[in-house]
């Protein structure tokens, strides 16, 4: 049977928090997600944005459009991701699930606001520090849902690059900052590396939380018509402009088909009945297998790699990602 995101169980009371809710993949989830009775956090990196979302929304379903919250986060910014995880502590005391789904692909070389290289900085430090932050309120969903057969779901955001452009050590290193900001043999390289970390992080959360009541998982959602691909466009100018244009009419699909592997790991209740905690989803809600250094059996990488998003995000913005977890992870 088809997954069908238009037609979701009751998410009357959940609460979800998606990153680039407002356009792509994002926005669709953000819509079905609230259509269905759930109240969702759409972070995005400006108002504007917002608003020309929640106009779609409103177009789309006026009473969803009363479900939306909107929290200013750039998540190549880390204060910024700082203060919208701070934001959604101070409204509420639980959350059910949270979606990294905002990313950049492709770019030229640039660095973040803290000076990370600028697609592992956005598309994996940034959703660490968030996750992080965050913790404590998805823990007590974990808890609060305990014994009724749902869990509470962390859903990140990868890519097939991980495979054809992502590599383990030592190539791609989180040894330090020279070695997550170097150059990784282009662009396409930083990406894959970036989307091996959005893997590690699912693992490394789901370590963290093996004995919580939380799932994670990682997601391909395949080749998808969205304003991801404009990355093209400043990497390779005019050809960049002439494969999105062919690519949109010949082979990448719609958000909405491409939302649907997303949608189904945030709300399925197949996730629990089938015991998919850590899996990897191709398109479609199909289950696949992620390359053996996202996998990461020995733990070597992953924990290289969030080990360096730990004292990089102290070092720049005070989090304490240990305090959060010990905090999260003990309180009754």
């Amino acid at each position: 049977m088809t997954f069908d995101i238009d037609n979701l169980q009751d998410l009357t009371g959940q609460v979800a928090v998606i990153t680039g809710g407002n356009a792509g993949i994002g926005e669709i989830c953000s819509q079905r997600i609230a259509k269905h009775g759930a109240k969702v956090y759409v972070l995005c990196r400006s108002k504007q944005k917002y608003d020309d979302a929640l106009q779609r929304c409103q177009d789309y379903d006026a009473e969803t459009a009363k479900r939306w919250t909107y929290v200013q986060c750039d998540l190549a910014d880390l204060e910024s991701v700082k203060a919208a995880a701070e934001t959604i502590k101070s409204k509420e005391d639980h959350l059910d699930m949270l979606i990294n789904n905002a990313g950049v692909m492709a770019v030229p070389y640039s660095l973040t606001k803290q000076g990370l290289e600028i697609q592992c900085g956005t598309n994996v430090v940034g959703h660490a520090l968030l996750s992080y932050m965050l913790l404590p309120l998805l823990v007590t969903s974990a808890r609060k849902l305990a014994g009724t057969g749902r869990s509470v779901r962390m859903v990140q955001l990868s890519s097939i690059a991980h495979s054809k452009f992502g590599k383990g050590l030592p190539q791609h290193s989180w040894e330090n900052l020279e070695k997550v900001n170097q150059d990784c043999g282009g662009t396409w390289g930083r990406y894959g590396k970036s989307k091996v970390g959005n893997i590690l992080l699912a693992n490394q959360l789901k370590q963290l939380t093996a004995n919580e009541n939380m799932s994670h998982l990682s997601i391909h959602p395949g080749y998808v018509n969205t304003g991801l691909y404009n990355g093209l466009d400043q990497s390779y100018g005019f050809f960049g402009k002439v494969f999105r244009t062919l690519g949109s009419k010949f082979f990448l699909v719609t958000p909405a088909e491409g939302a649907s592997s997303s949608i189904y790991a945030a709300v399925s209740s197949e996730i629990d009945e089938k015991n998919l905690n850590g899996t990897y989803f191709d398109p479609k809600t199909k289950i696949g297998k992620a390359e053996p250094w996202a996998q990461d059996k020995d733990g070597v990488l992953g924990k290289q790699m969030i080990d360096f998003c730990k004292t990089f995000c102290k070092e720049k913005v005070g989090v304490d990602f240990d305090a959060l977890a010990q905090e999260a992870l003990e309180k009754k």
